[in-house]
């Protein structure tokens, strides 16, 4: 598990504060995130945080993750998806995200996982 930031858009109930409270500022530099995936040597690299579509480097560190033939599992909140997709055009290797279904209210969920199913089936 890489957890480049600790820094979140939102405060669920289920997310110890350590996960949520920290500065975008104190983030983890992508060449220090990048040597910790060439140090583990694991086949599969969750990034997490914090959010990680809040990490000003996340293109950078999804392709220089699938360049180092890992598999990527990105756990976000979802909220931002539609704002990094639309910065951002990760390689094709970038092939799942898993969103958290416990935000601070269902209903953020429930939309969440029912508007990213829509686009992703067009």
């Amino acid at each position: 598990m890489l957890e480049p930031l600790h820094t979140c858009n939102l405060a669920c109930l289920g997310c110890s504060p350590e996960r949520y409270n920290g500065e975008l500022k104190d983030r983890l530099p992508l060449g220090e995130c990048l040597k910790a995936i060439d140090e583990s040597g694991a086949p599969v690299v969750s990034i997490c945080g914090g959010e990680p579509t809040i990490y000003p480097e996340l293109t950078e560190l999804i392709e220089g993750t699938i360049a180092r033939k890992r598999h990527i599992y990105l756990c976000t909140n979802g909220i931002l998806l539609d704002r990094f997709f639309a910065k951002n055009t990760p390689t094709s290797g970038f092939r799942s995200t898993s969103i958290s279904t416990a935000p601070p209210r269902r209903t953020i969920s429930s939309s969440i996982v029912r508007e990213f199913s829509r686009r992703r089936s067009r």
